[in-house]
């Protein structure tokens, strides 16, 4: 599915228009925030019992007030001097039971929430906060838990590859980022996005640049444009596509006439389809995941090819945020599908003790 807003970055991309109008997401995120800001809140309903009593009340005494002062007036009570110049004892007498009126205000009981709830709701969506309703925003001043995805929230969600390792003799660079390029060009994951920029910056455009030799502005036009082309034209094609959640995925891609089968993953999506992670790869993996990287296995026809190593900078206020969360007595977790070892690396640097990985993504809602 896309949304309405979502940024192509250079891929074709053929779009069928299946909902419109009043269906699309962002007409229902405006509903969602025009309901938010119409419903009532549980202490708008005591305030509006008051208010029901108050009003009337207050009303009350306004016109008992006018009626004395102008009883009191006419009868001779106050001499003829306190009536301001132009005036009577009606409009005298008027003054008070307006002052009484206003200063008891019974209408900001009654405009106060509704206009905090709608105040509140709009703010929180300028910024991203979708808040469903009144009842909702009344109850986070009870939060005690906050819950963090990892990628995206705490971090920055621009993973780029800063290592490999190679572990077959037959499968060299090239061919490595080929087969990781055609598995992931289709995937919406930030990580796949990570491996086909990393495949073609080494395969497309650092052959350009050769071709182009050391002086890149005196190449004809043909080659400047080649140069900045966003074709995917050189993604070798891929068939049988097979998305694990929680582990990776898995795909034939063909070339020529040899054809691989492609196992793109993680550990545990290795261990489910029996390929052997050997010691060179786990001491790769533990380094790796130690500095808060994720590790991407490849294999291809059963036997394993390669390893990347990801980096997603934490994002610089994350730490500031879960600090000031912790002085005000909410506890921080984080939940991610990524692996212990990189989850403990990143939530020591924030400071988060309480940590839930390799979660899937349908387990995550179990866990909040």
């Amino acid at each position: 599915h896309v949304i309405g807003g979502t940024l192509n970055k250079g891929n074709i991309l053929h779009i069928r228009a299946t909902r419109v109008g009043t269906d699309t997401a962002l007409s229902q995120i405006v509903r969602l925030v025009e309901r938010a800001q119409m419903s009532k809140a549980p202490i708008q309903a005591y305030a509006d019992r008051v208010a029901g009593i108050f009003v009337p009340v207050v009303v009350t005494l306004a016109v008992l007030t006018w009626l004395v002062w102008y009883s009191l007036g006419v009868t001779g009570c106050y001499p003829e001097s306190w009536l301001p110049a132009g005036t009577d004892y009606f409009l005298f007498s008027l003054l008070f039971g307006i002052a009484v009126l206003v200063i008891a205000c019974p209408c900001a009981l009654g405009l106060a929430t509704p206009t905090a709830v709608m105040v509140g709701t709009g703010i929180g969506a300028t910024n991203g906060i979708l808040i469903k309703g009144g009842e909702a925003l009344e109850a986070a001043h009870r939060i005690n838990h906050i819950i963090f995805d990892k990628t995206g929230t705490l971090t920055r969600g621009q993973p780029t590859v800063v290592n490999y390792l190679l572990l077959d003799p037959t499968v060299d660079l090239n061919l490595l980022l080929n087969l990781a390029s055609a598995a992931e060009v289709g995937s919406e994951h930030p990580l796949a996005a990570s491996l086909v920029s990393y495949a073609r910056e080494r395969l497309v455009e650092g052959a350009q640049l050769d071709e182009a030799g050391p002086n890149p502005k005196a190449s004809s036009p043909g080659s400047r444009h080649s140069l900045h082309k966003s074709s995917s034209e050189w993604i070798w094609p891929a068939e049988n596509m097979v998305t694990i959640p929680g582990q990776g995925i898995s795909c034939t891609v063909t070339h020529g006439k040899r054809a691989y089968r492609v196992l793109l993953g993680n550990r545990r999506l290795m261990q489910s389809e029996g390929v052997l992670v050997n010691d060179a790869t786990e001491r790769f993996m533990t380094q790796s995941e130690e500095q808060a990287m994720t590790c991407v296995l490849l294999a291809a026809n059963g036997v394993l090819a390669g390893a990347f190593a990801i980096s997603d900078p934490v994002k610089p206020e994350a730490s500031v945020v879960v600090r000031e969360l912790h002085r005000m007595g909410i506890l921080c977790h984080m939940v991610t599908g990524d692996n212990w070892r990189t989850a403990r690396a990143i939530a020591n640097h924030l400071g988060i003790v309480h940590v839930m990985a390799e979660v899937p993504p349908a387990g995550k809602a179990d866990k909040v």
